[in-house]
């Protein structure tokens, strides 16, 4: 009888034997820290007719902090989500936080937004970095072309 090789997990099943090897195609600029599965959208944070709705930052406060209990940390937001507005506002939520190590934050760059004054992905890039106040965005798309 012809022995058989142990099952392997697929490459996309969550394999315990795997889970203090970081993959490096799979983490941000913190080493320690692993891309989730799932992102939480902030699409709706803001509302300037394009994207949005008419919730306040007291309204999403606690989707945030719910969110953040239940382990989800991967944050996805847009300069062209209310222009600025979405951004902002998840920028608030997180610099309340004590430990913002664990926050991952997504960002993108909108062709459609550019301006004079940002005229270029550097300059939208840096006035993003500026509207969240952070030094840097661990994942940064182009978006919408």
């Amino acid at each position: 009888m012809k022995k058989q090789s142990p099952k392997q997990p697929h490459p996309n099943q969550h394999n315990p034997q795997h889970q203090n090897h970081p993959n490096p195609q799979n983490h941000t600029n913190n080493p320690q820290l692993h891309l989730p599965k799932i992102a939480l959208g902030a699409w709706a944070w803001g509302n300037d007719g394009t994207f949005g709705s008419n919730l306040s930052s007291p309204q999403l406060k606690p989707i945030f902090t719910t969110a953040l209990k239940n382990g989800l940390n991967l944050w996805d937001t847009a300069y062209a989500y209310g222009m600025g507005t979405s951004e902002k506002i998840l920028a608030g939520f997180i610099h309340e936080l004590k430990n913002r190590e664990n926050i991952i934050i997504s960002d993108k760059f909108t062709p459609q937004c550019v301006s004079e004054k940002t005229p270029d992905v550097s300059s939208m890039y840096k006035m993003q970095l500026n509207l969240m106040n952070i030094k840097k965005f661990d994942i940064y798309w182009i978006h919408n072309v």
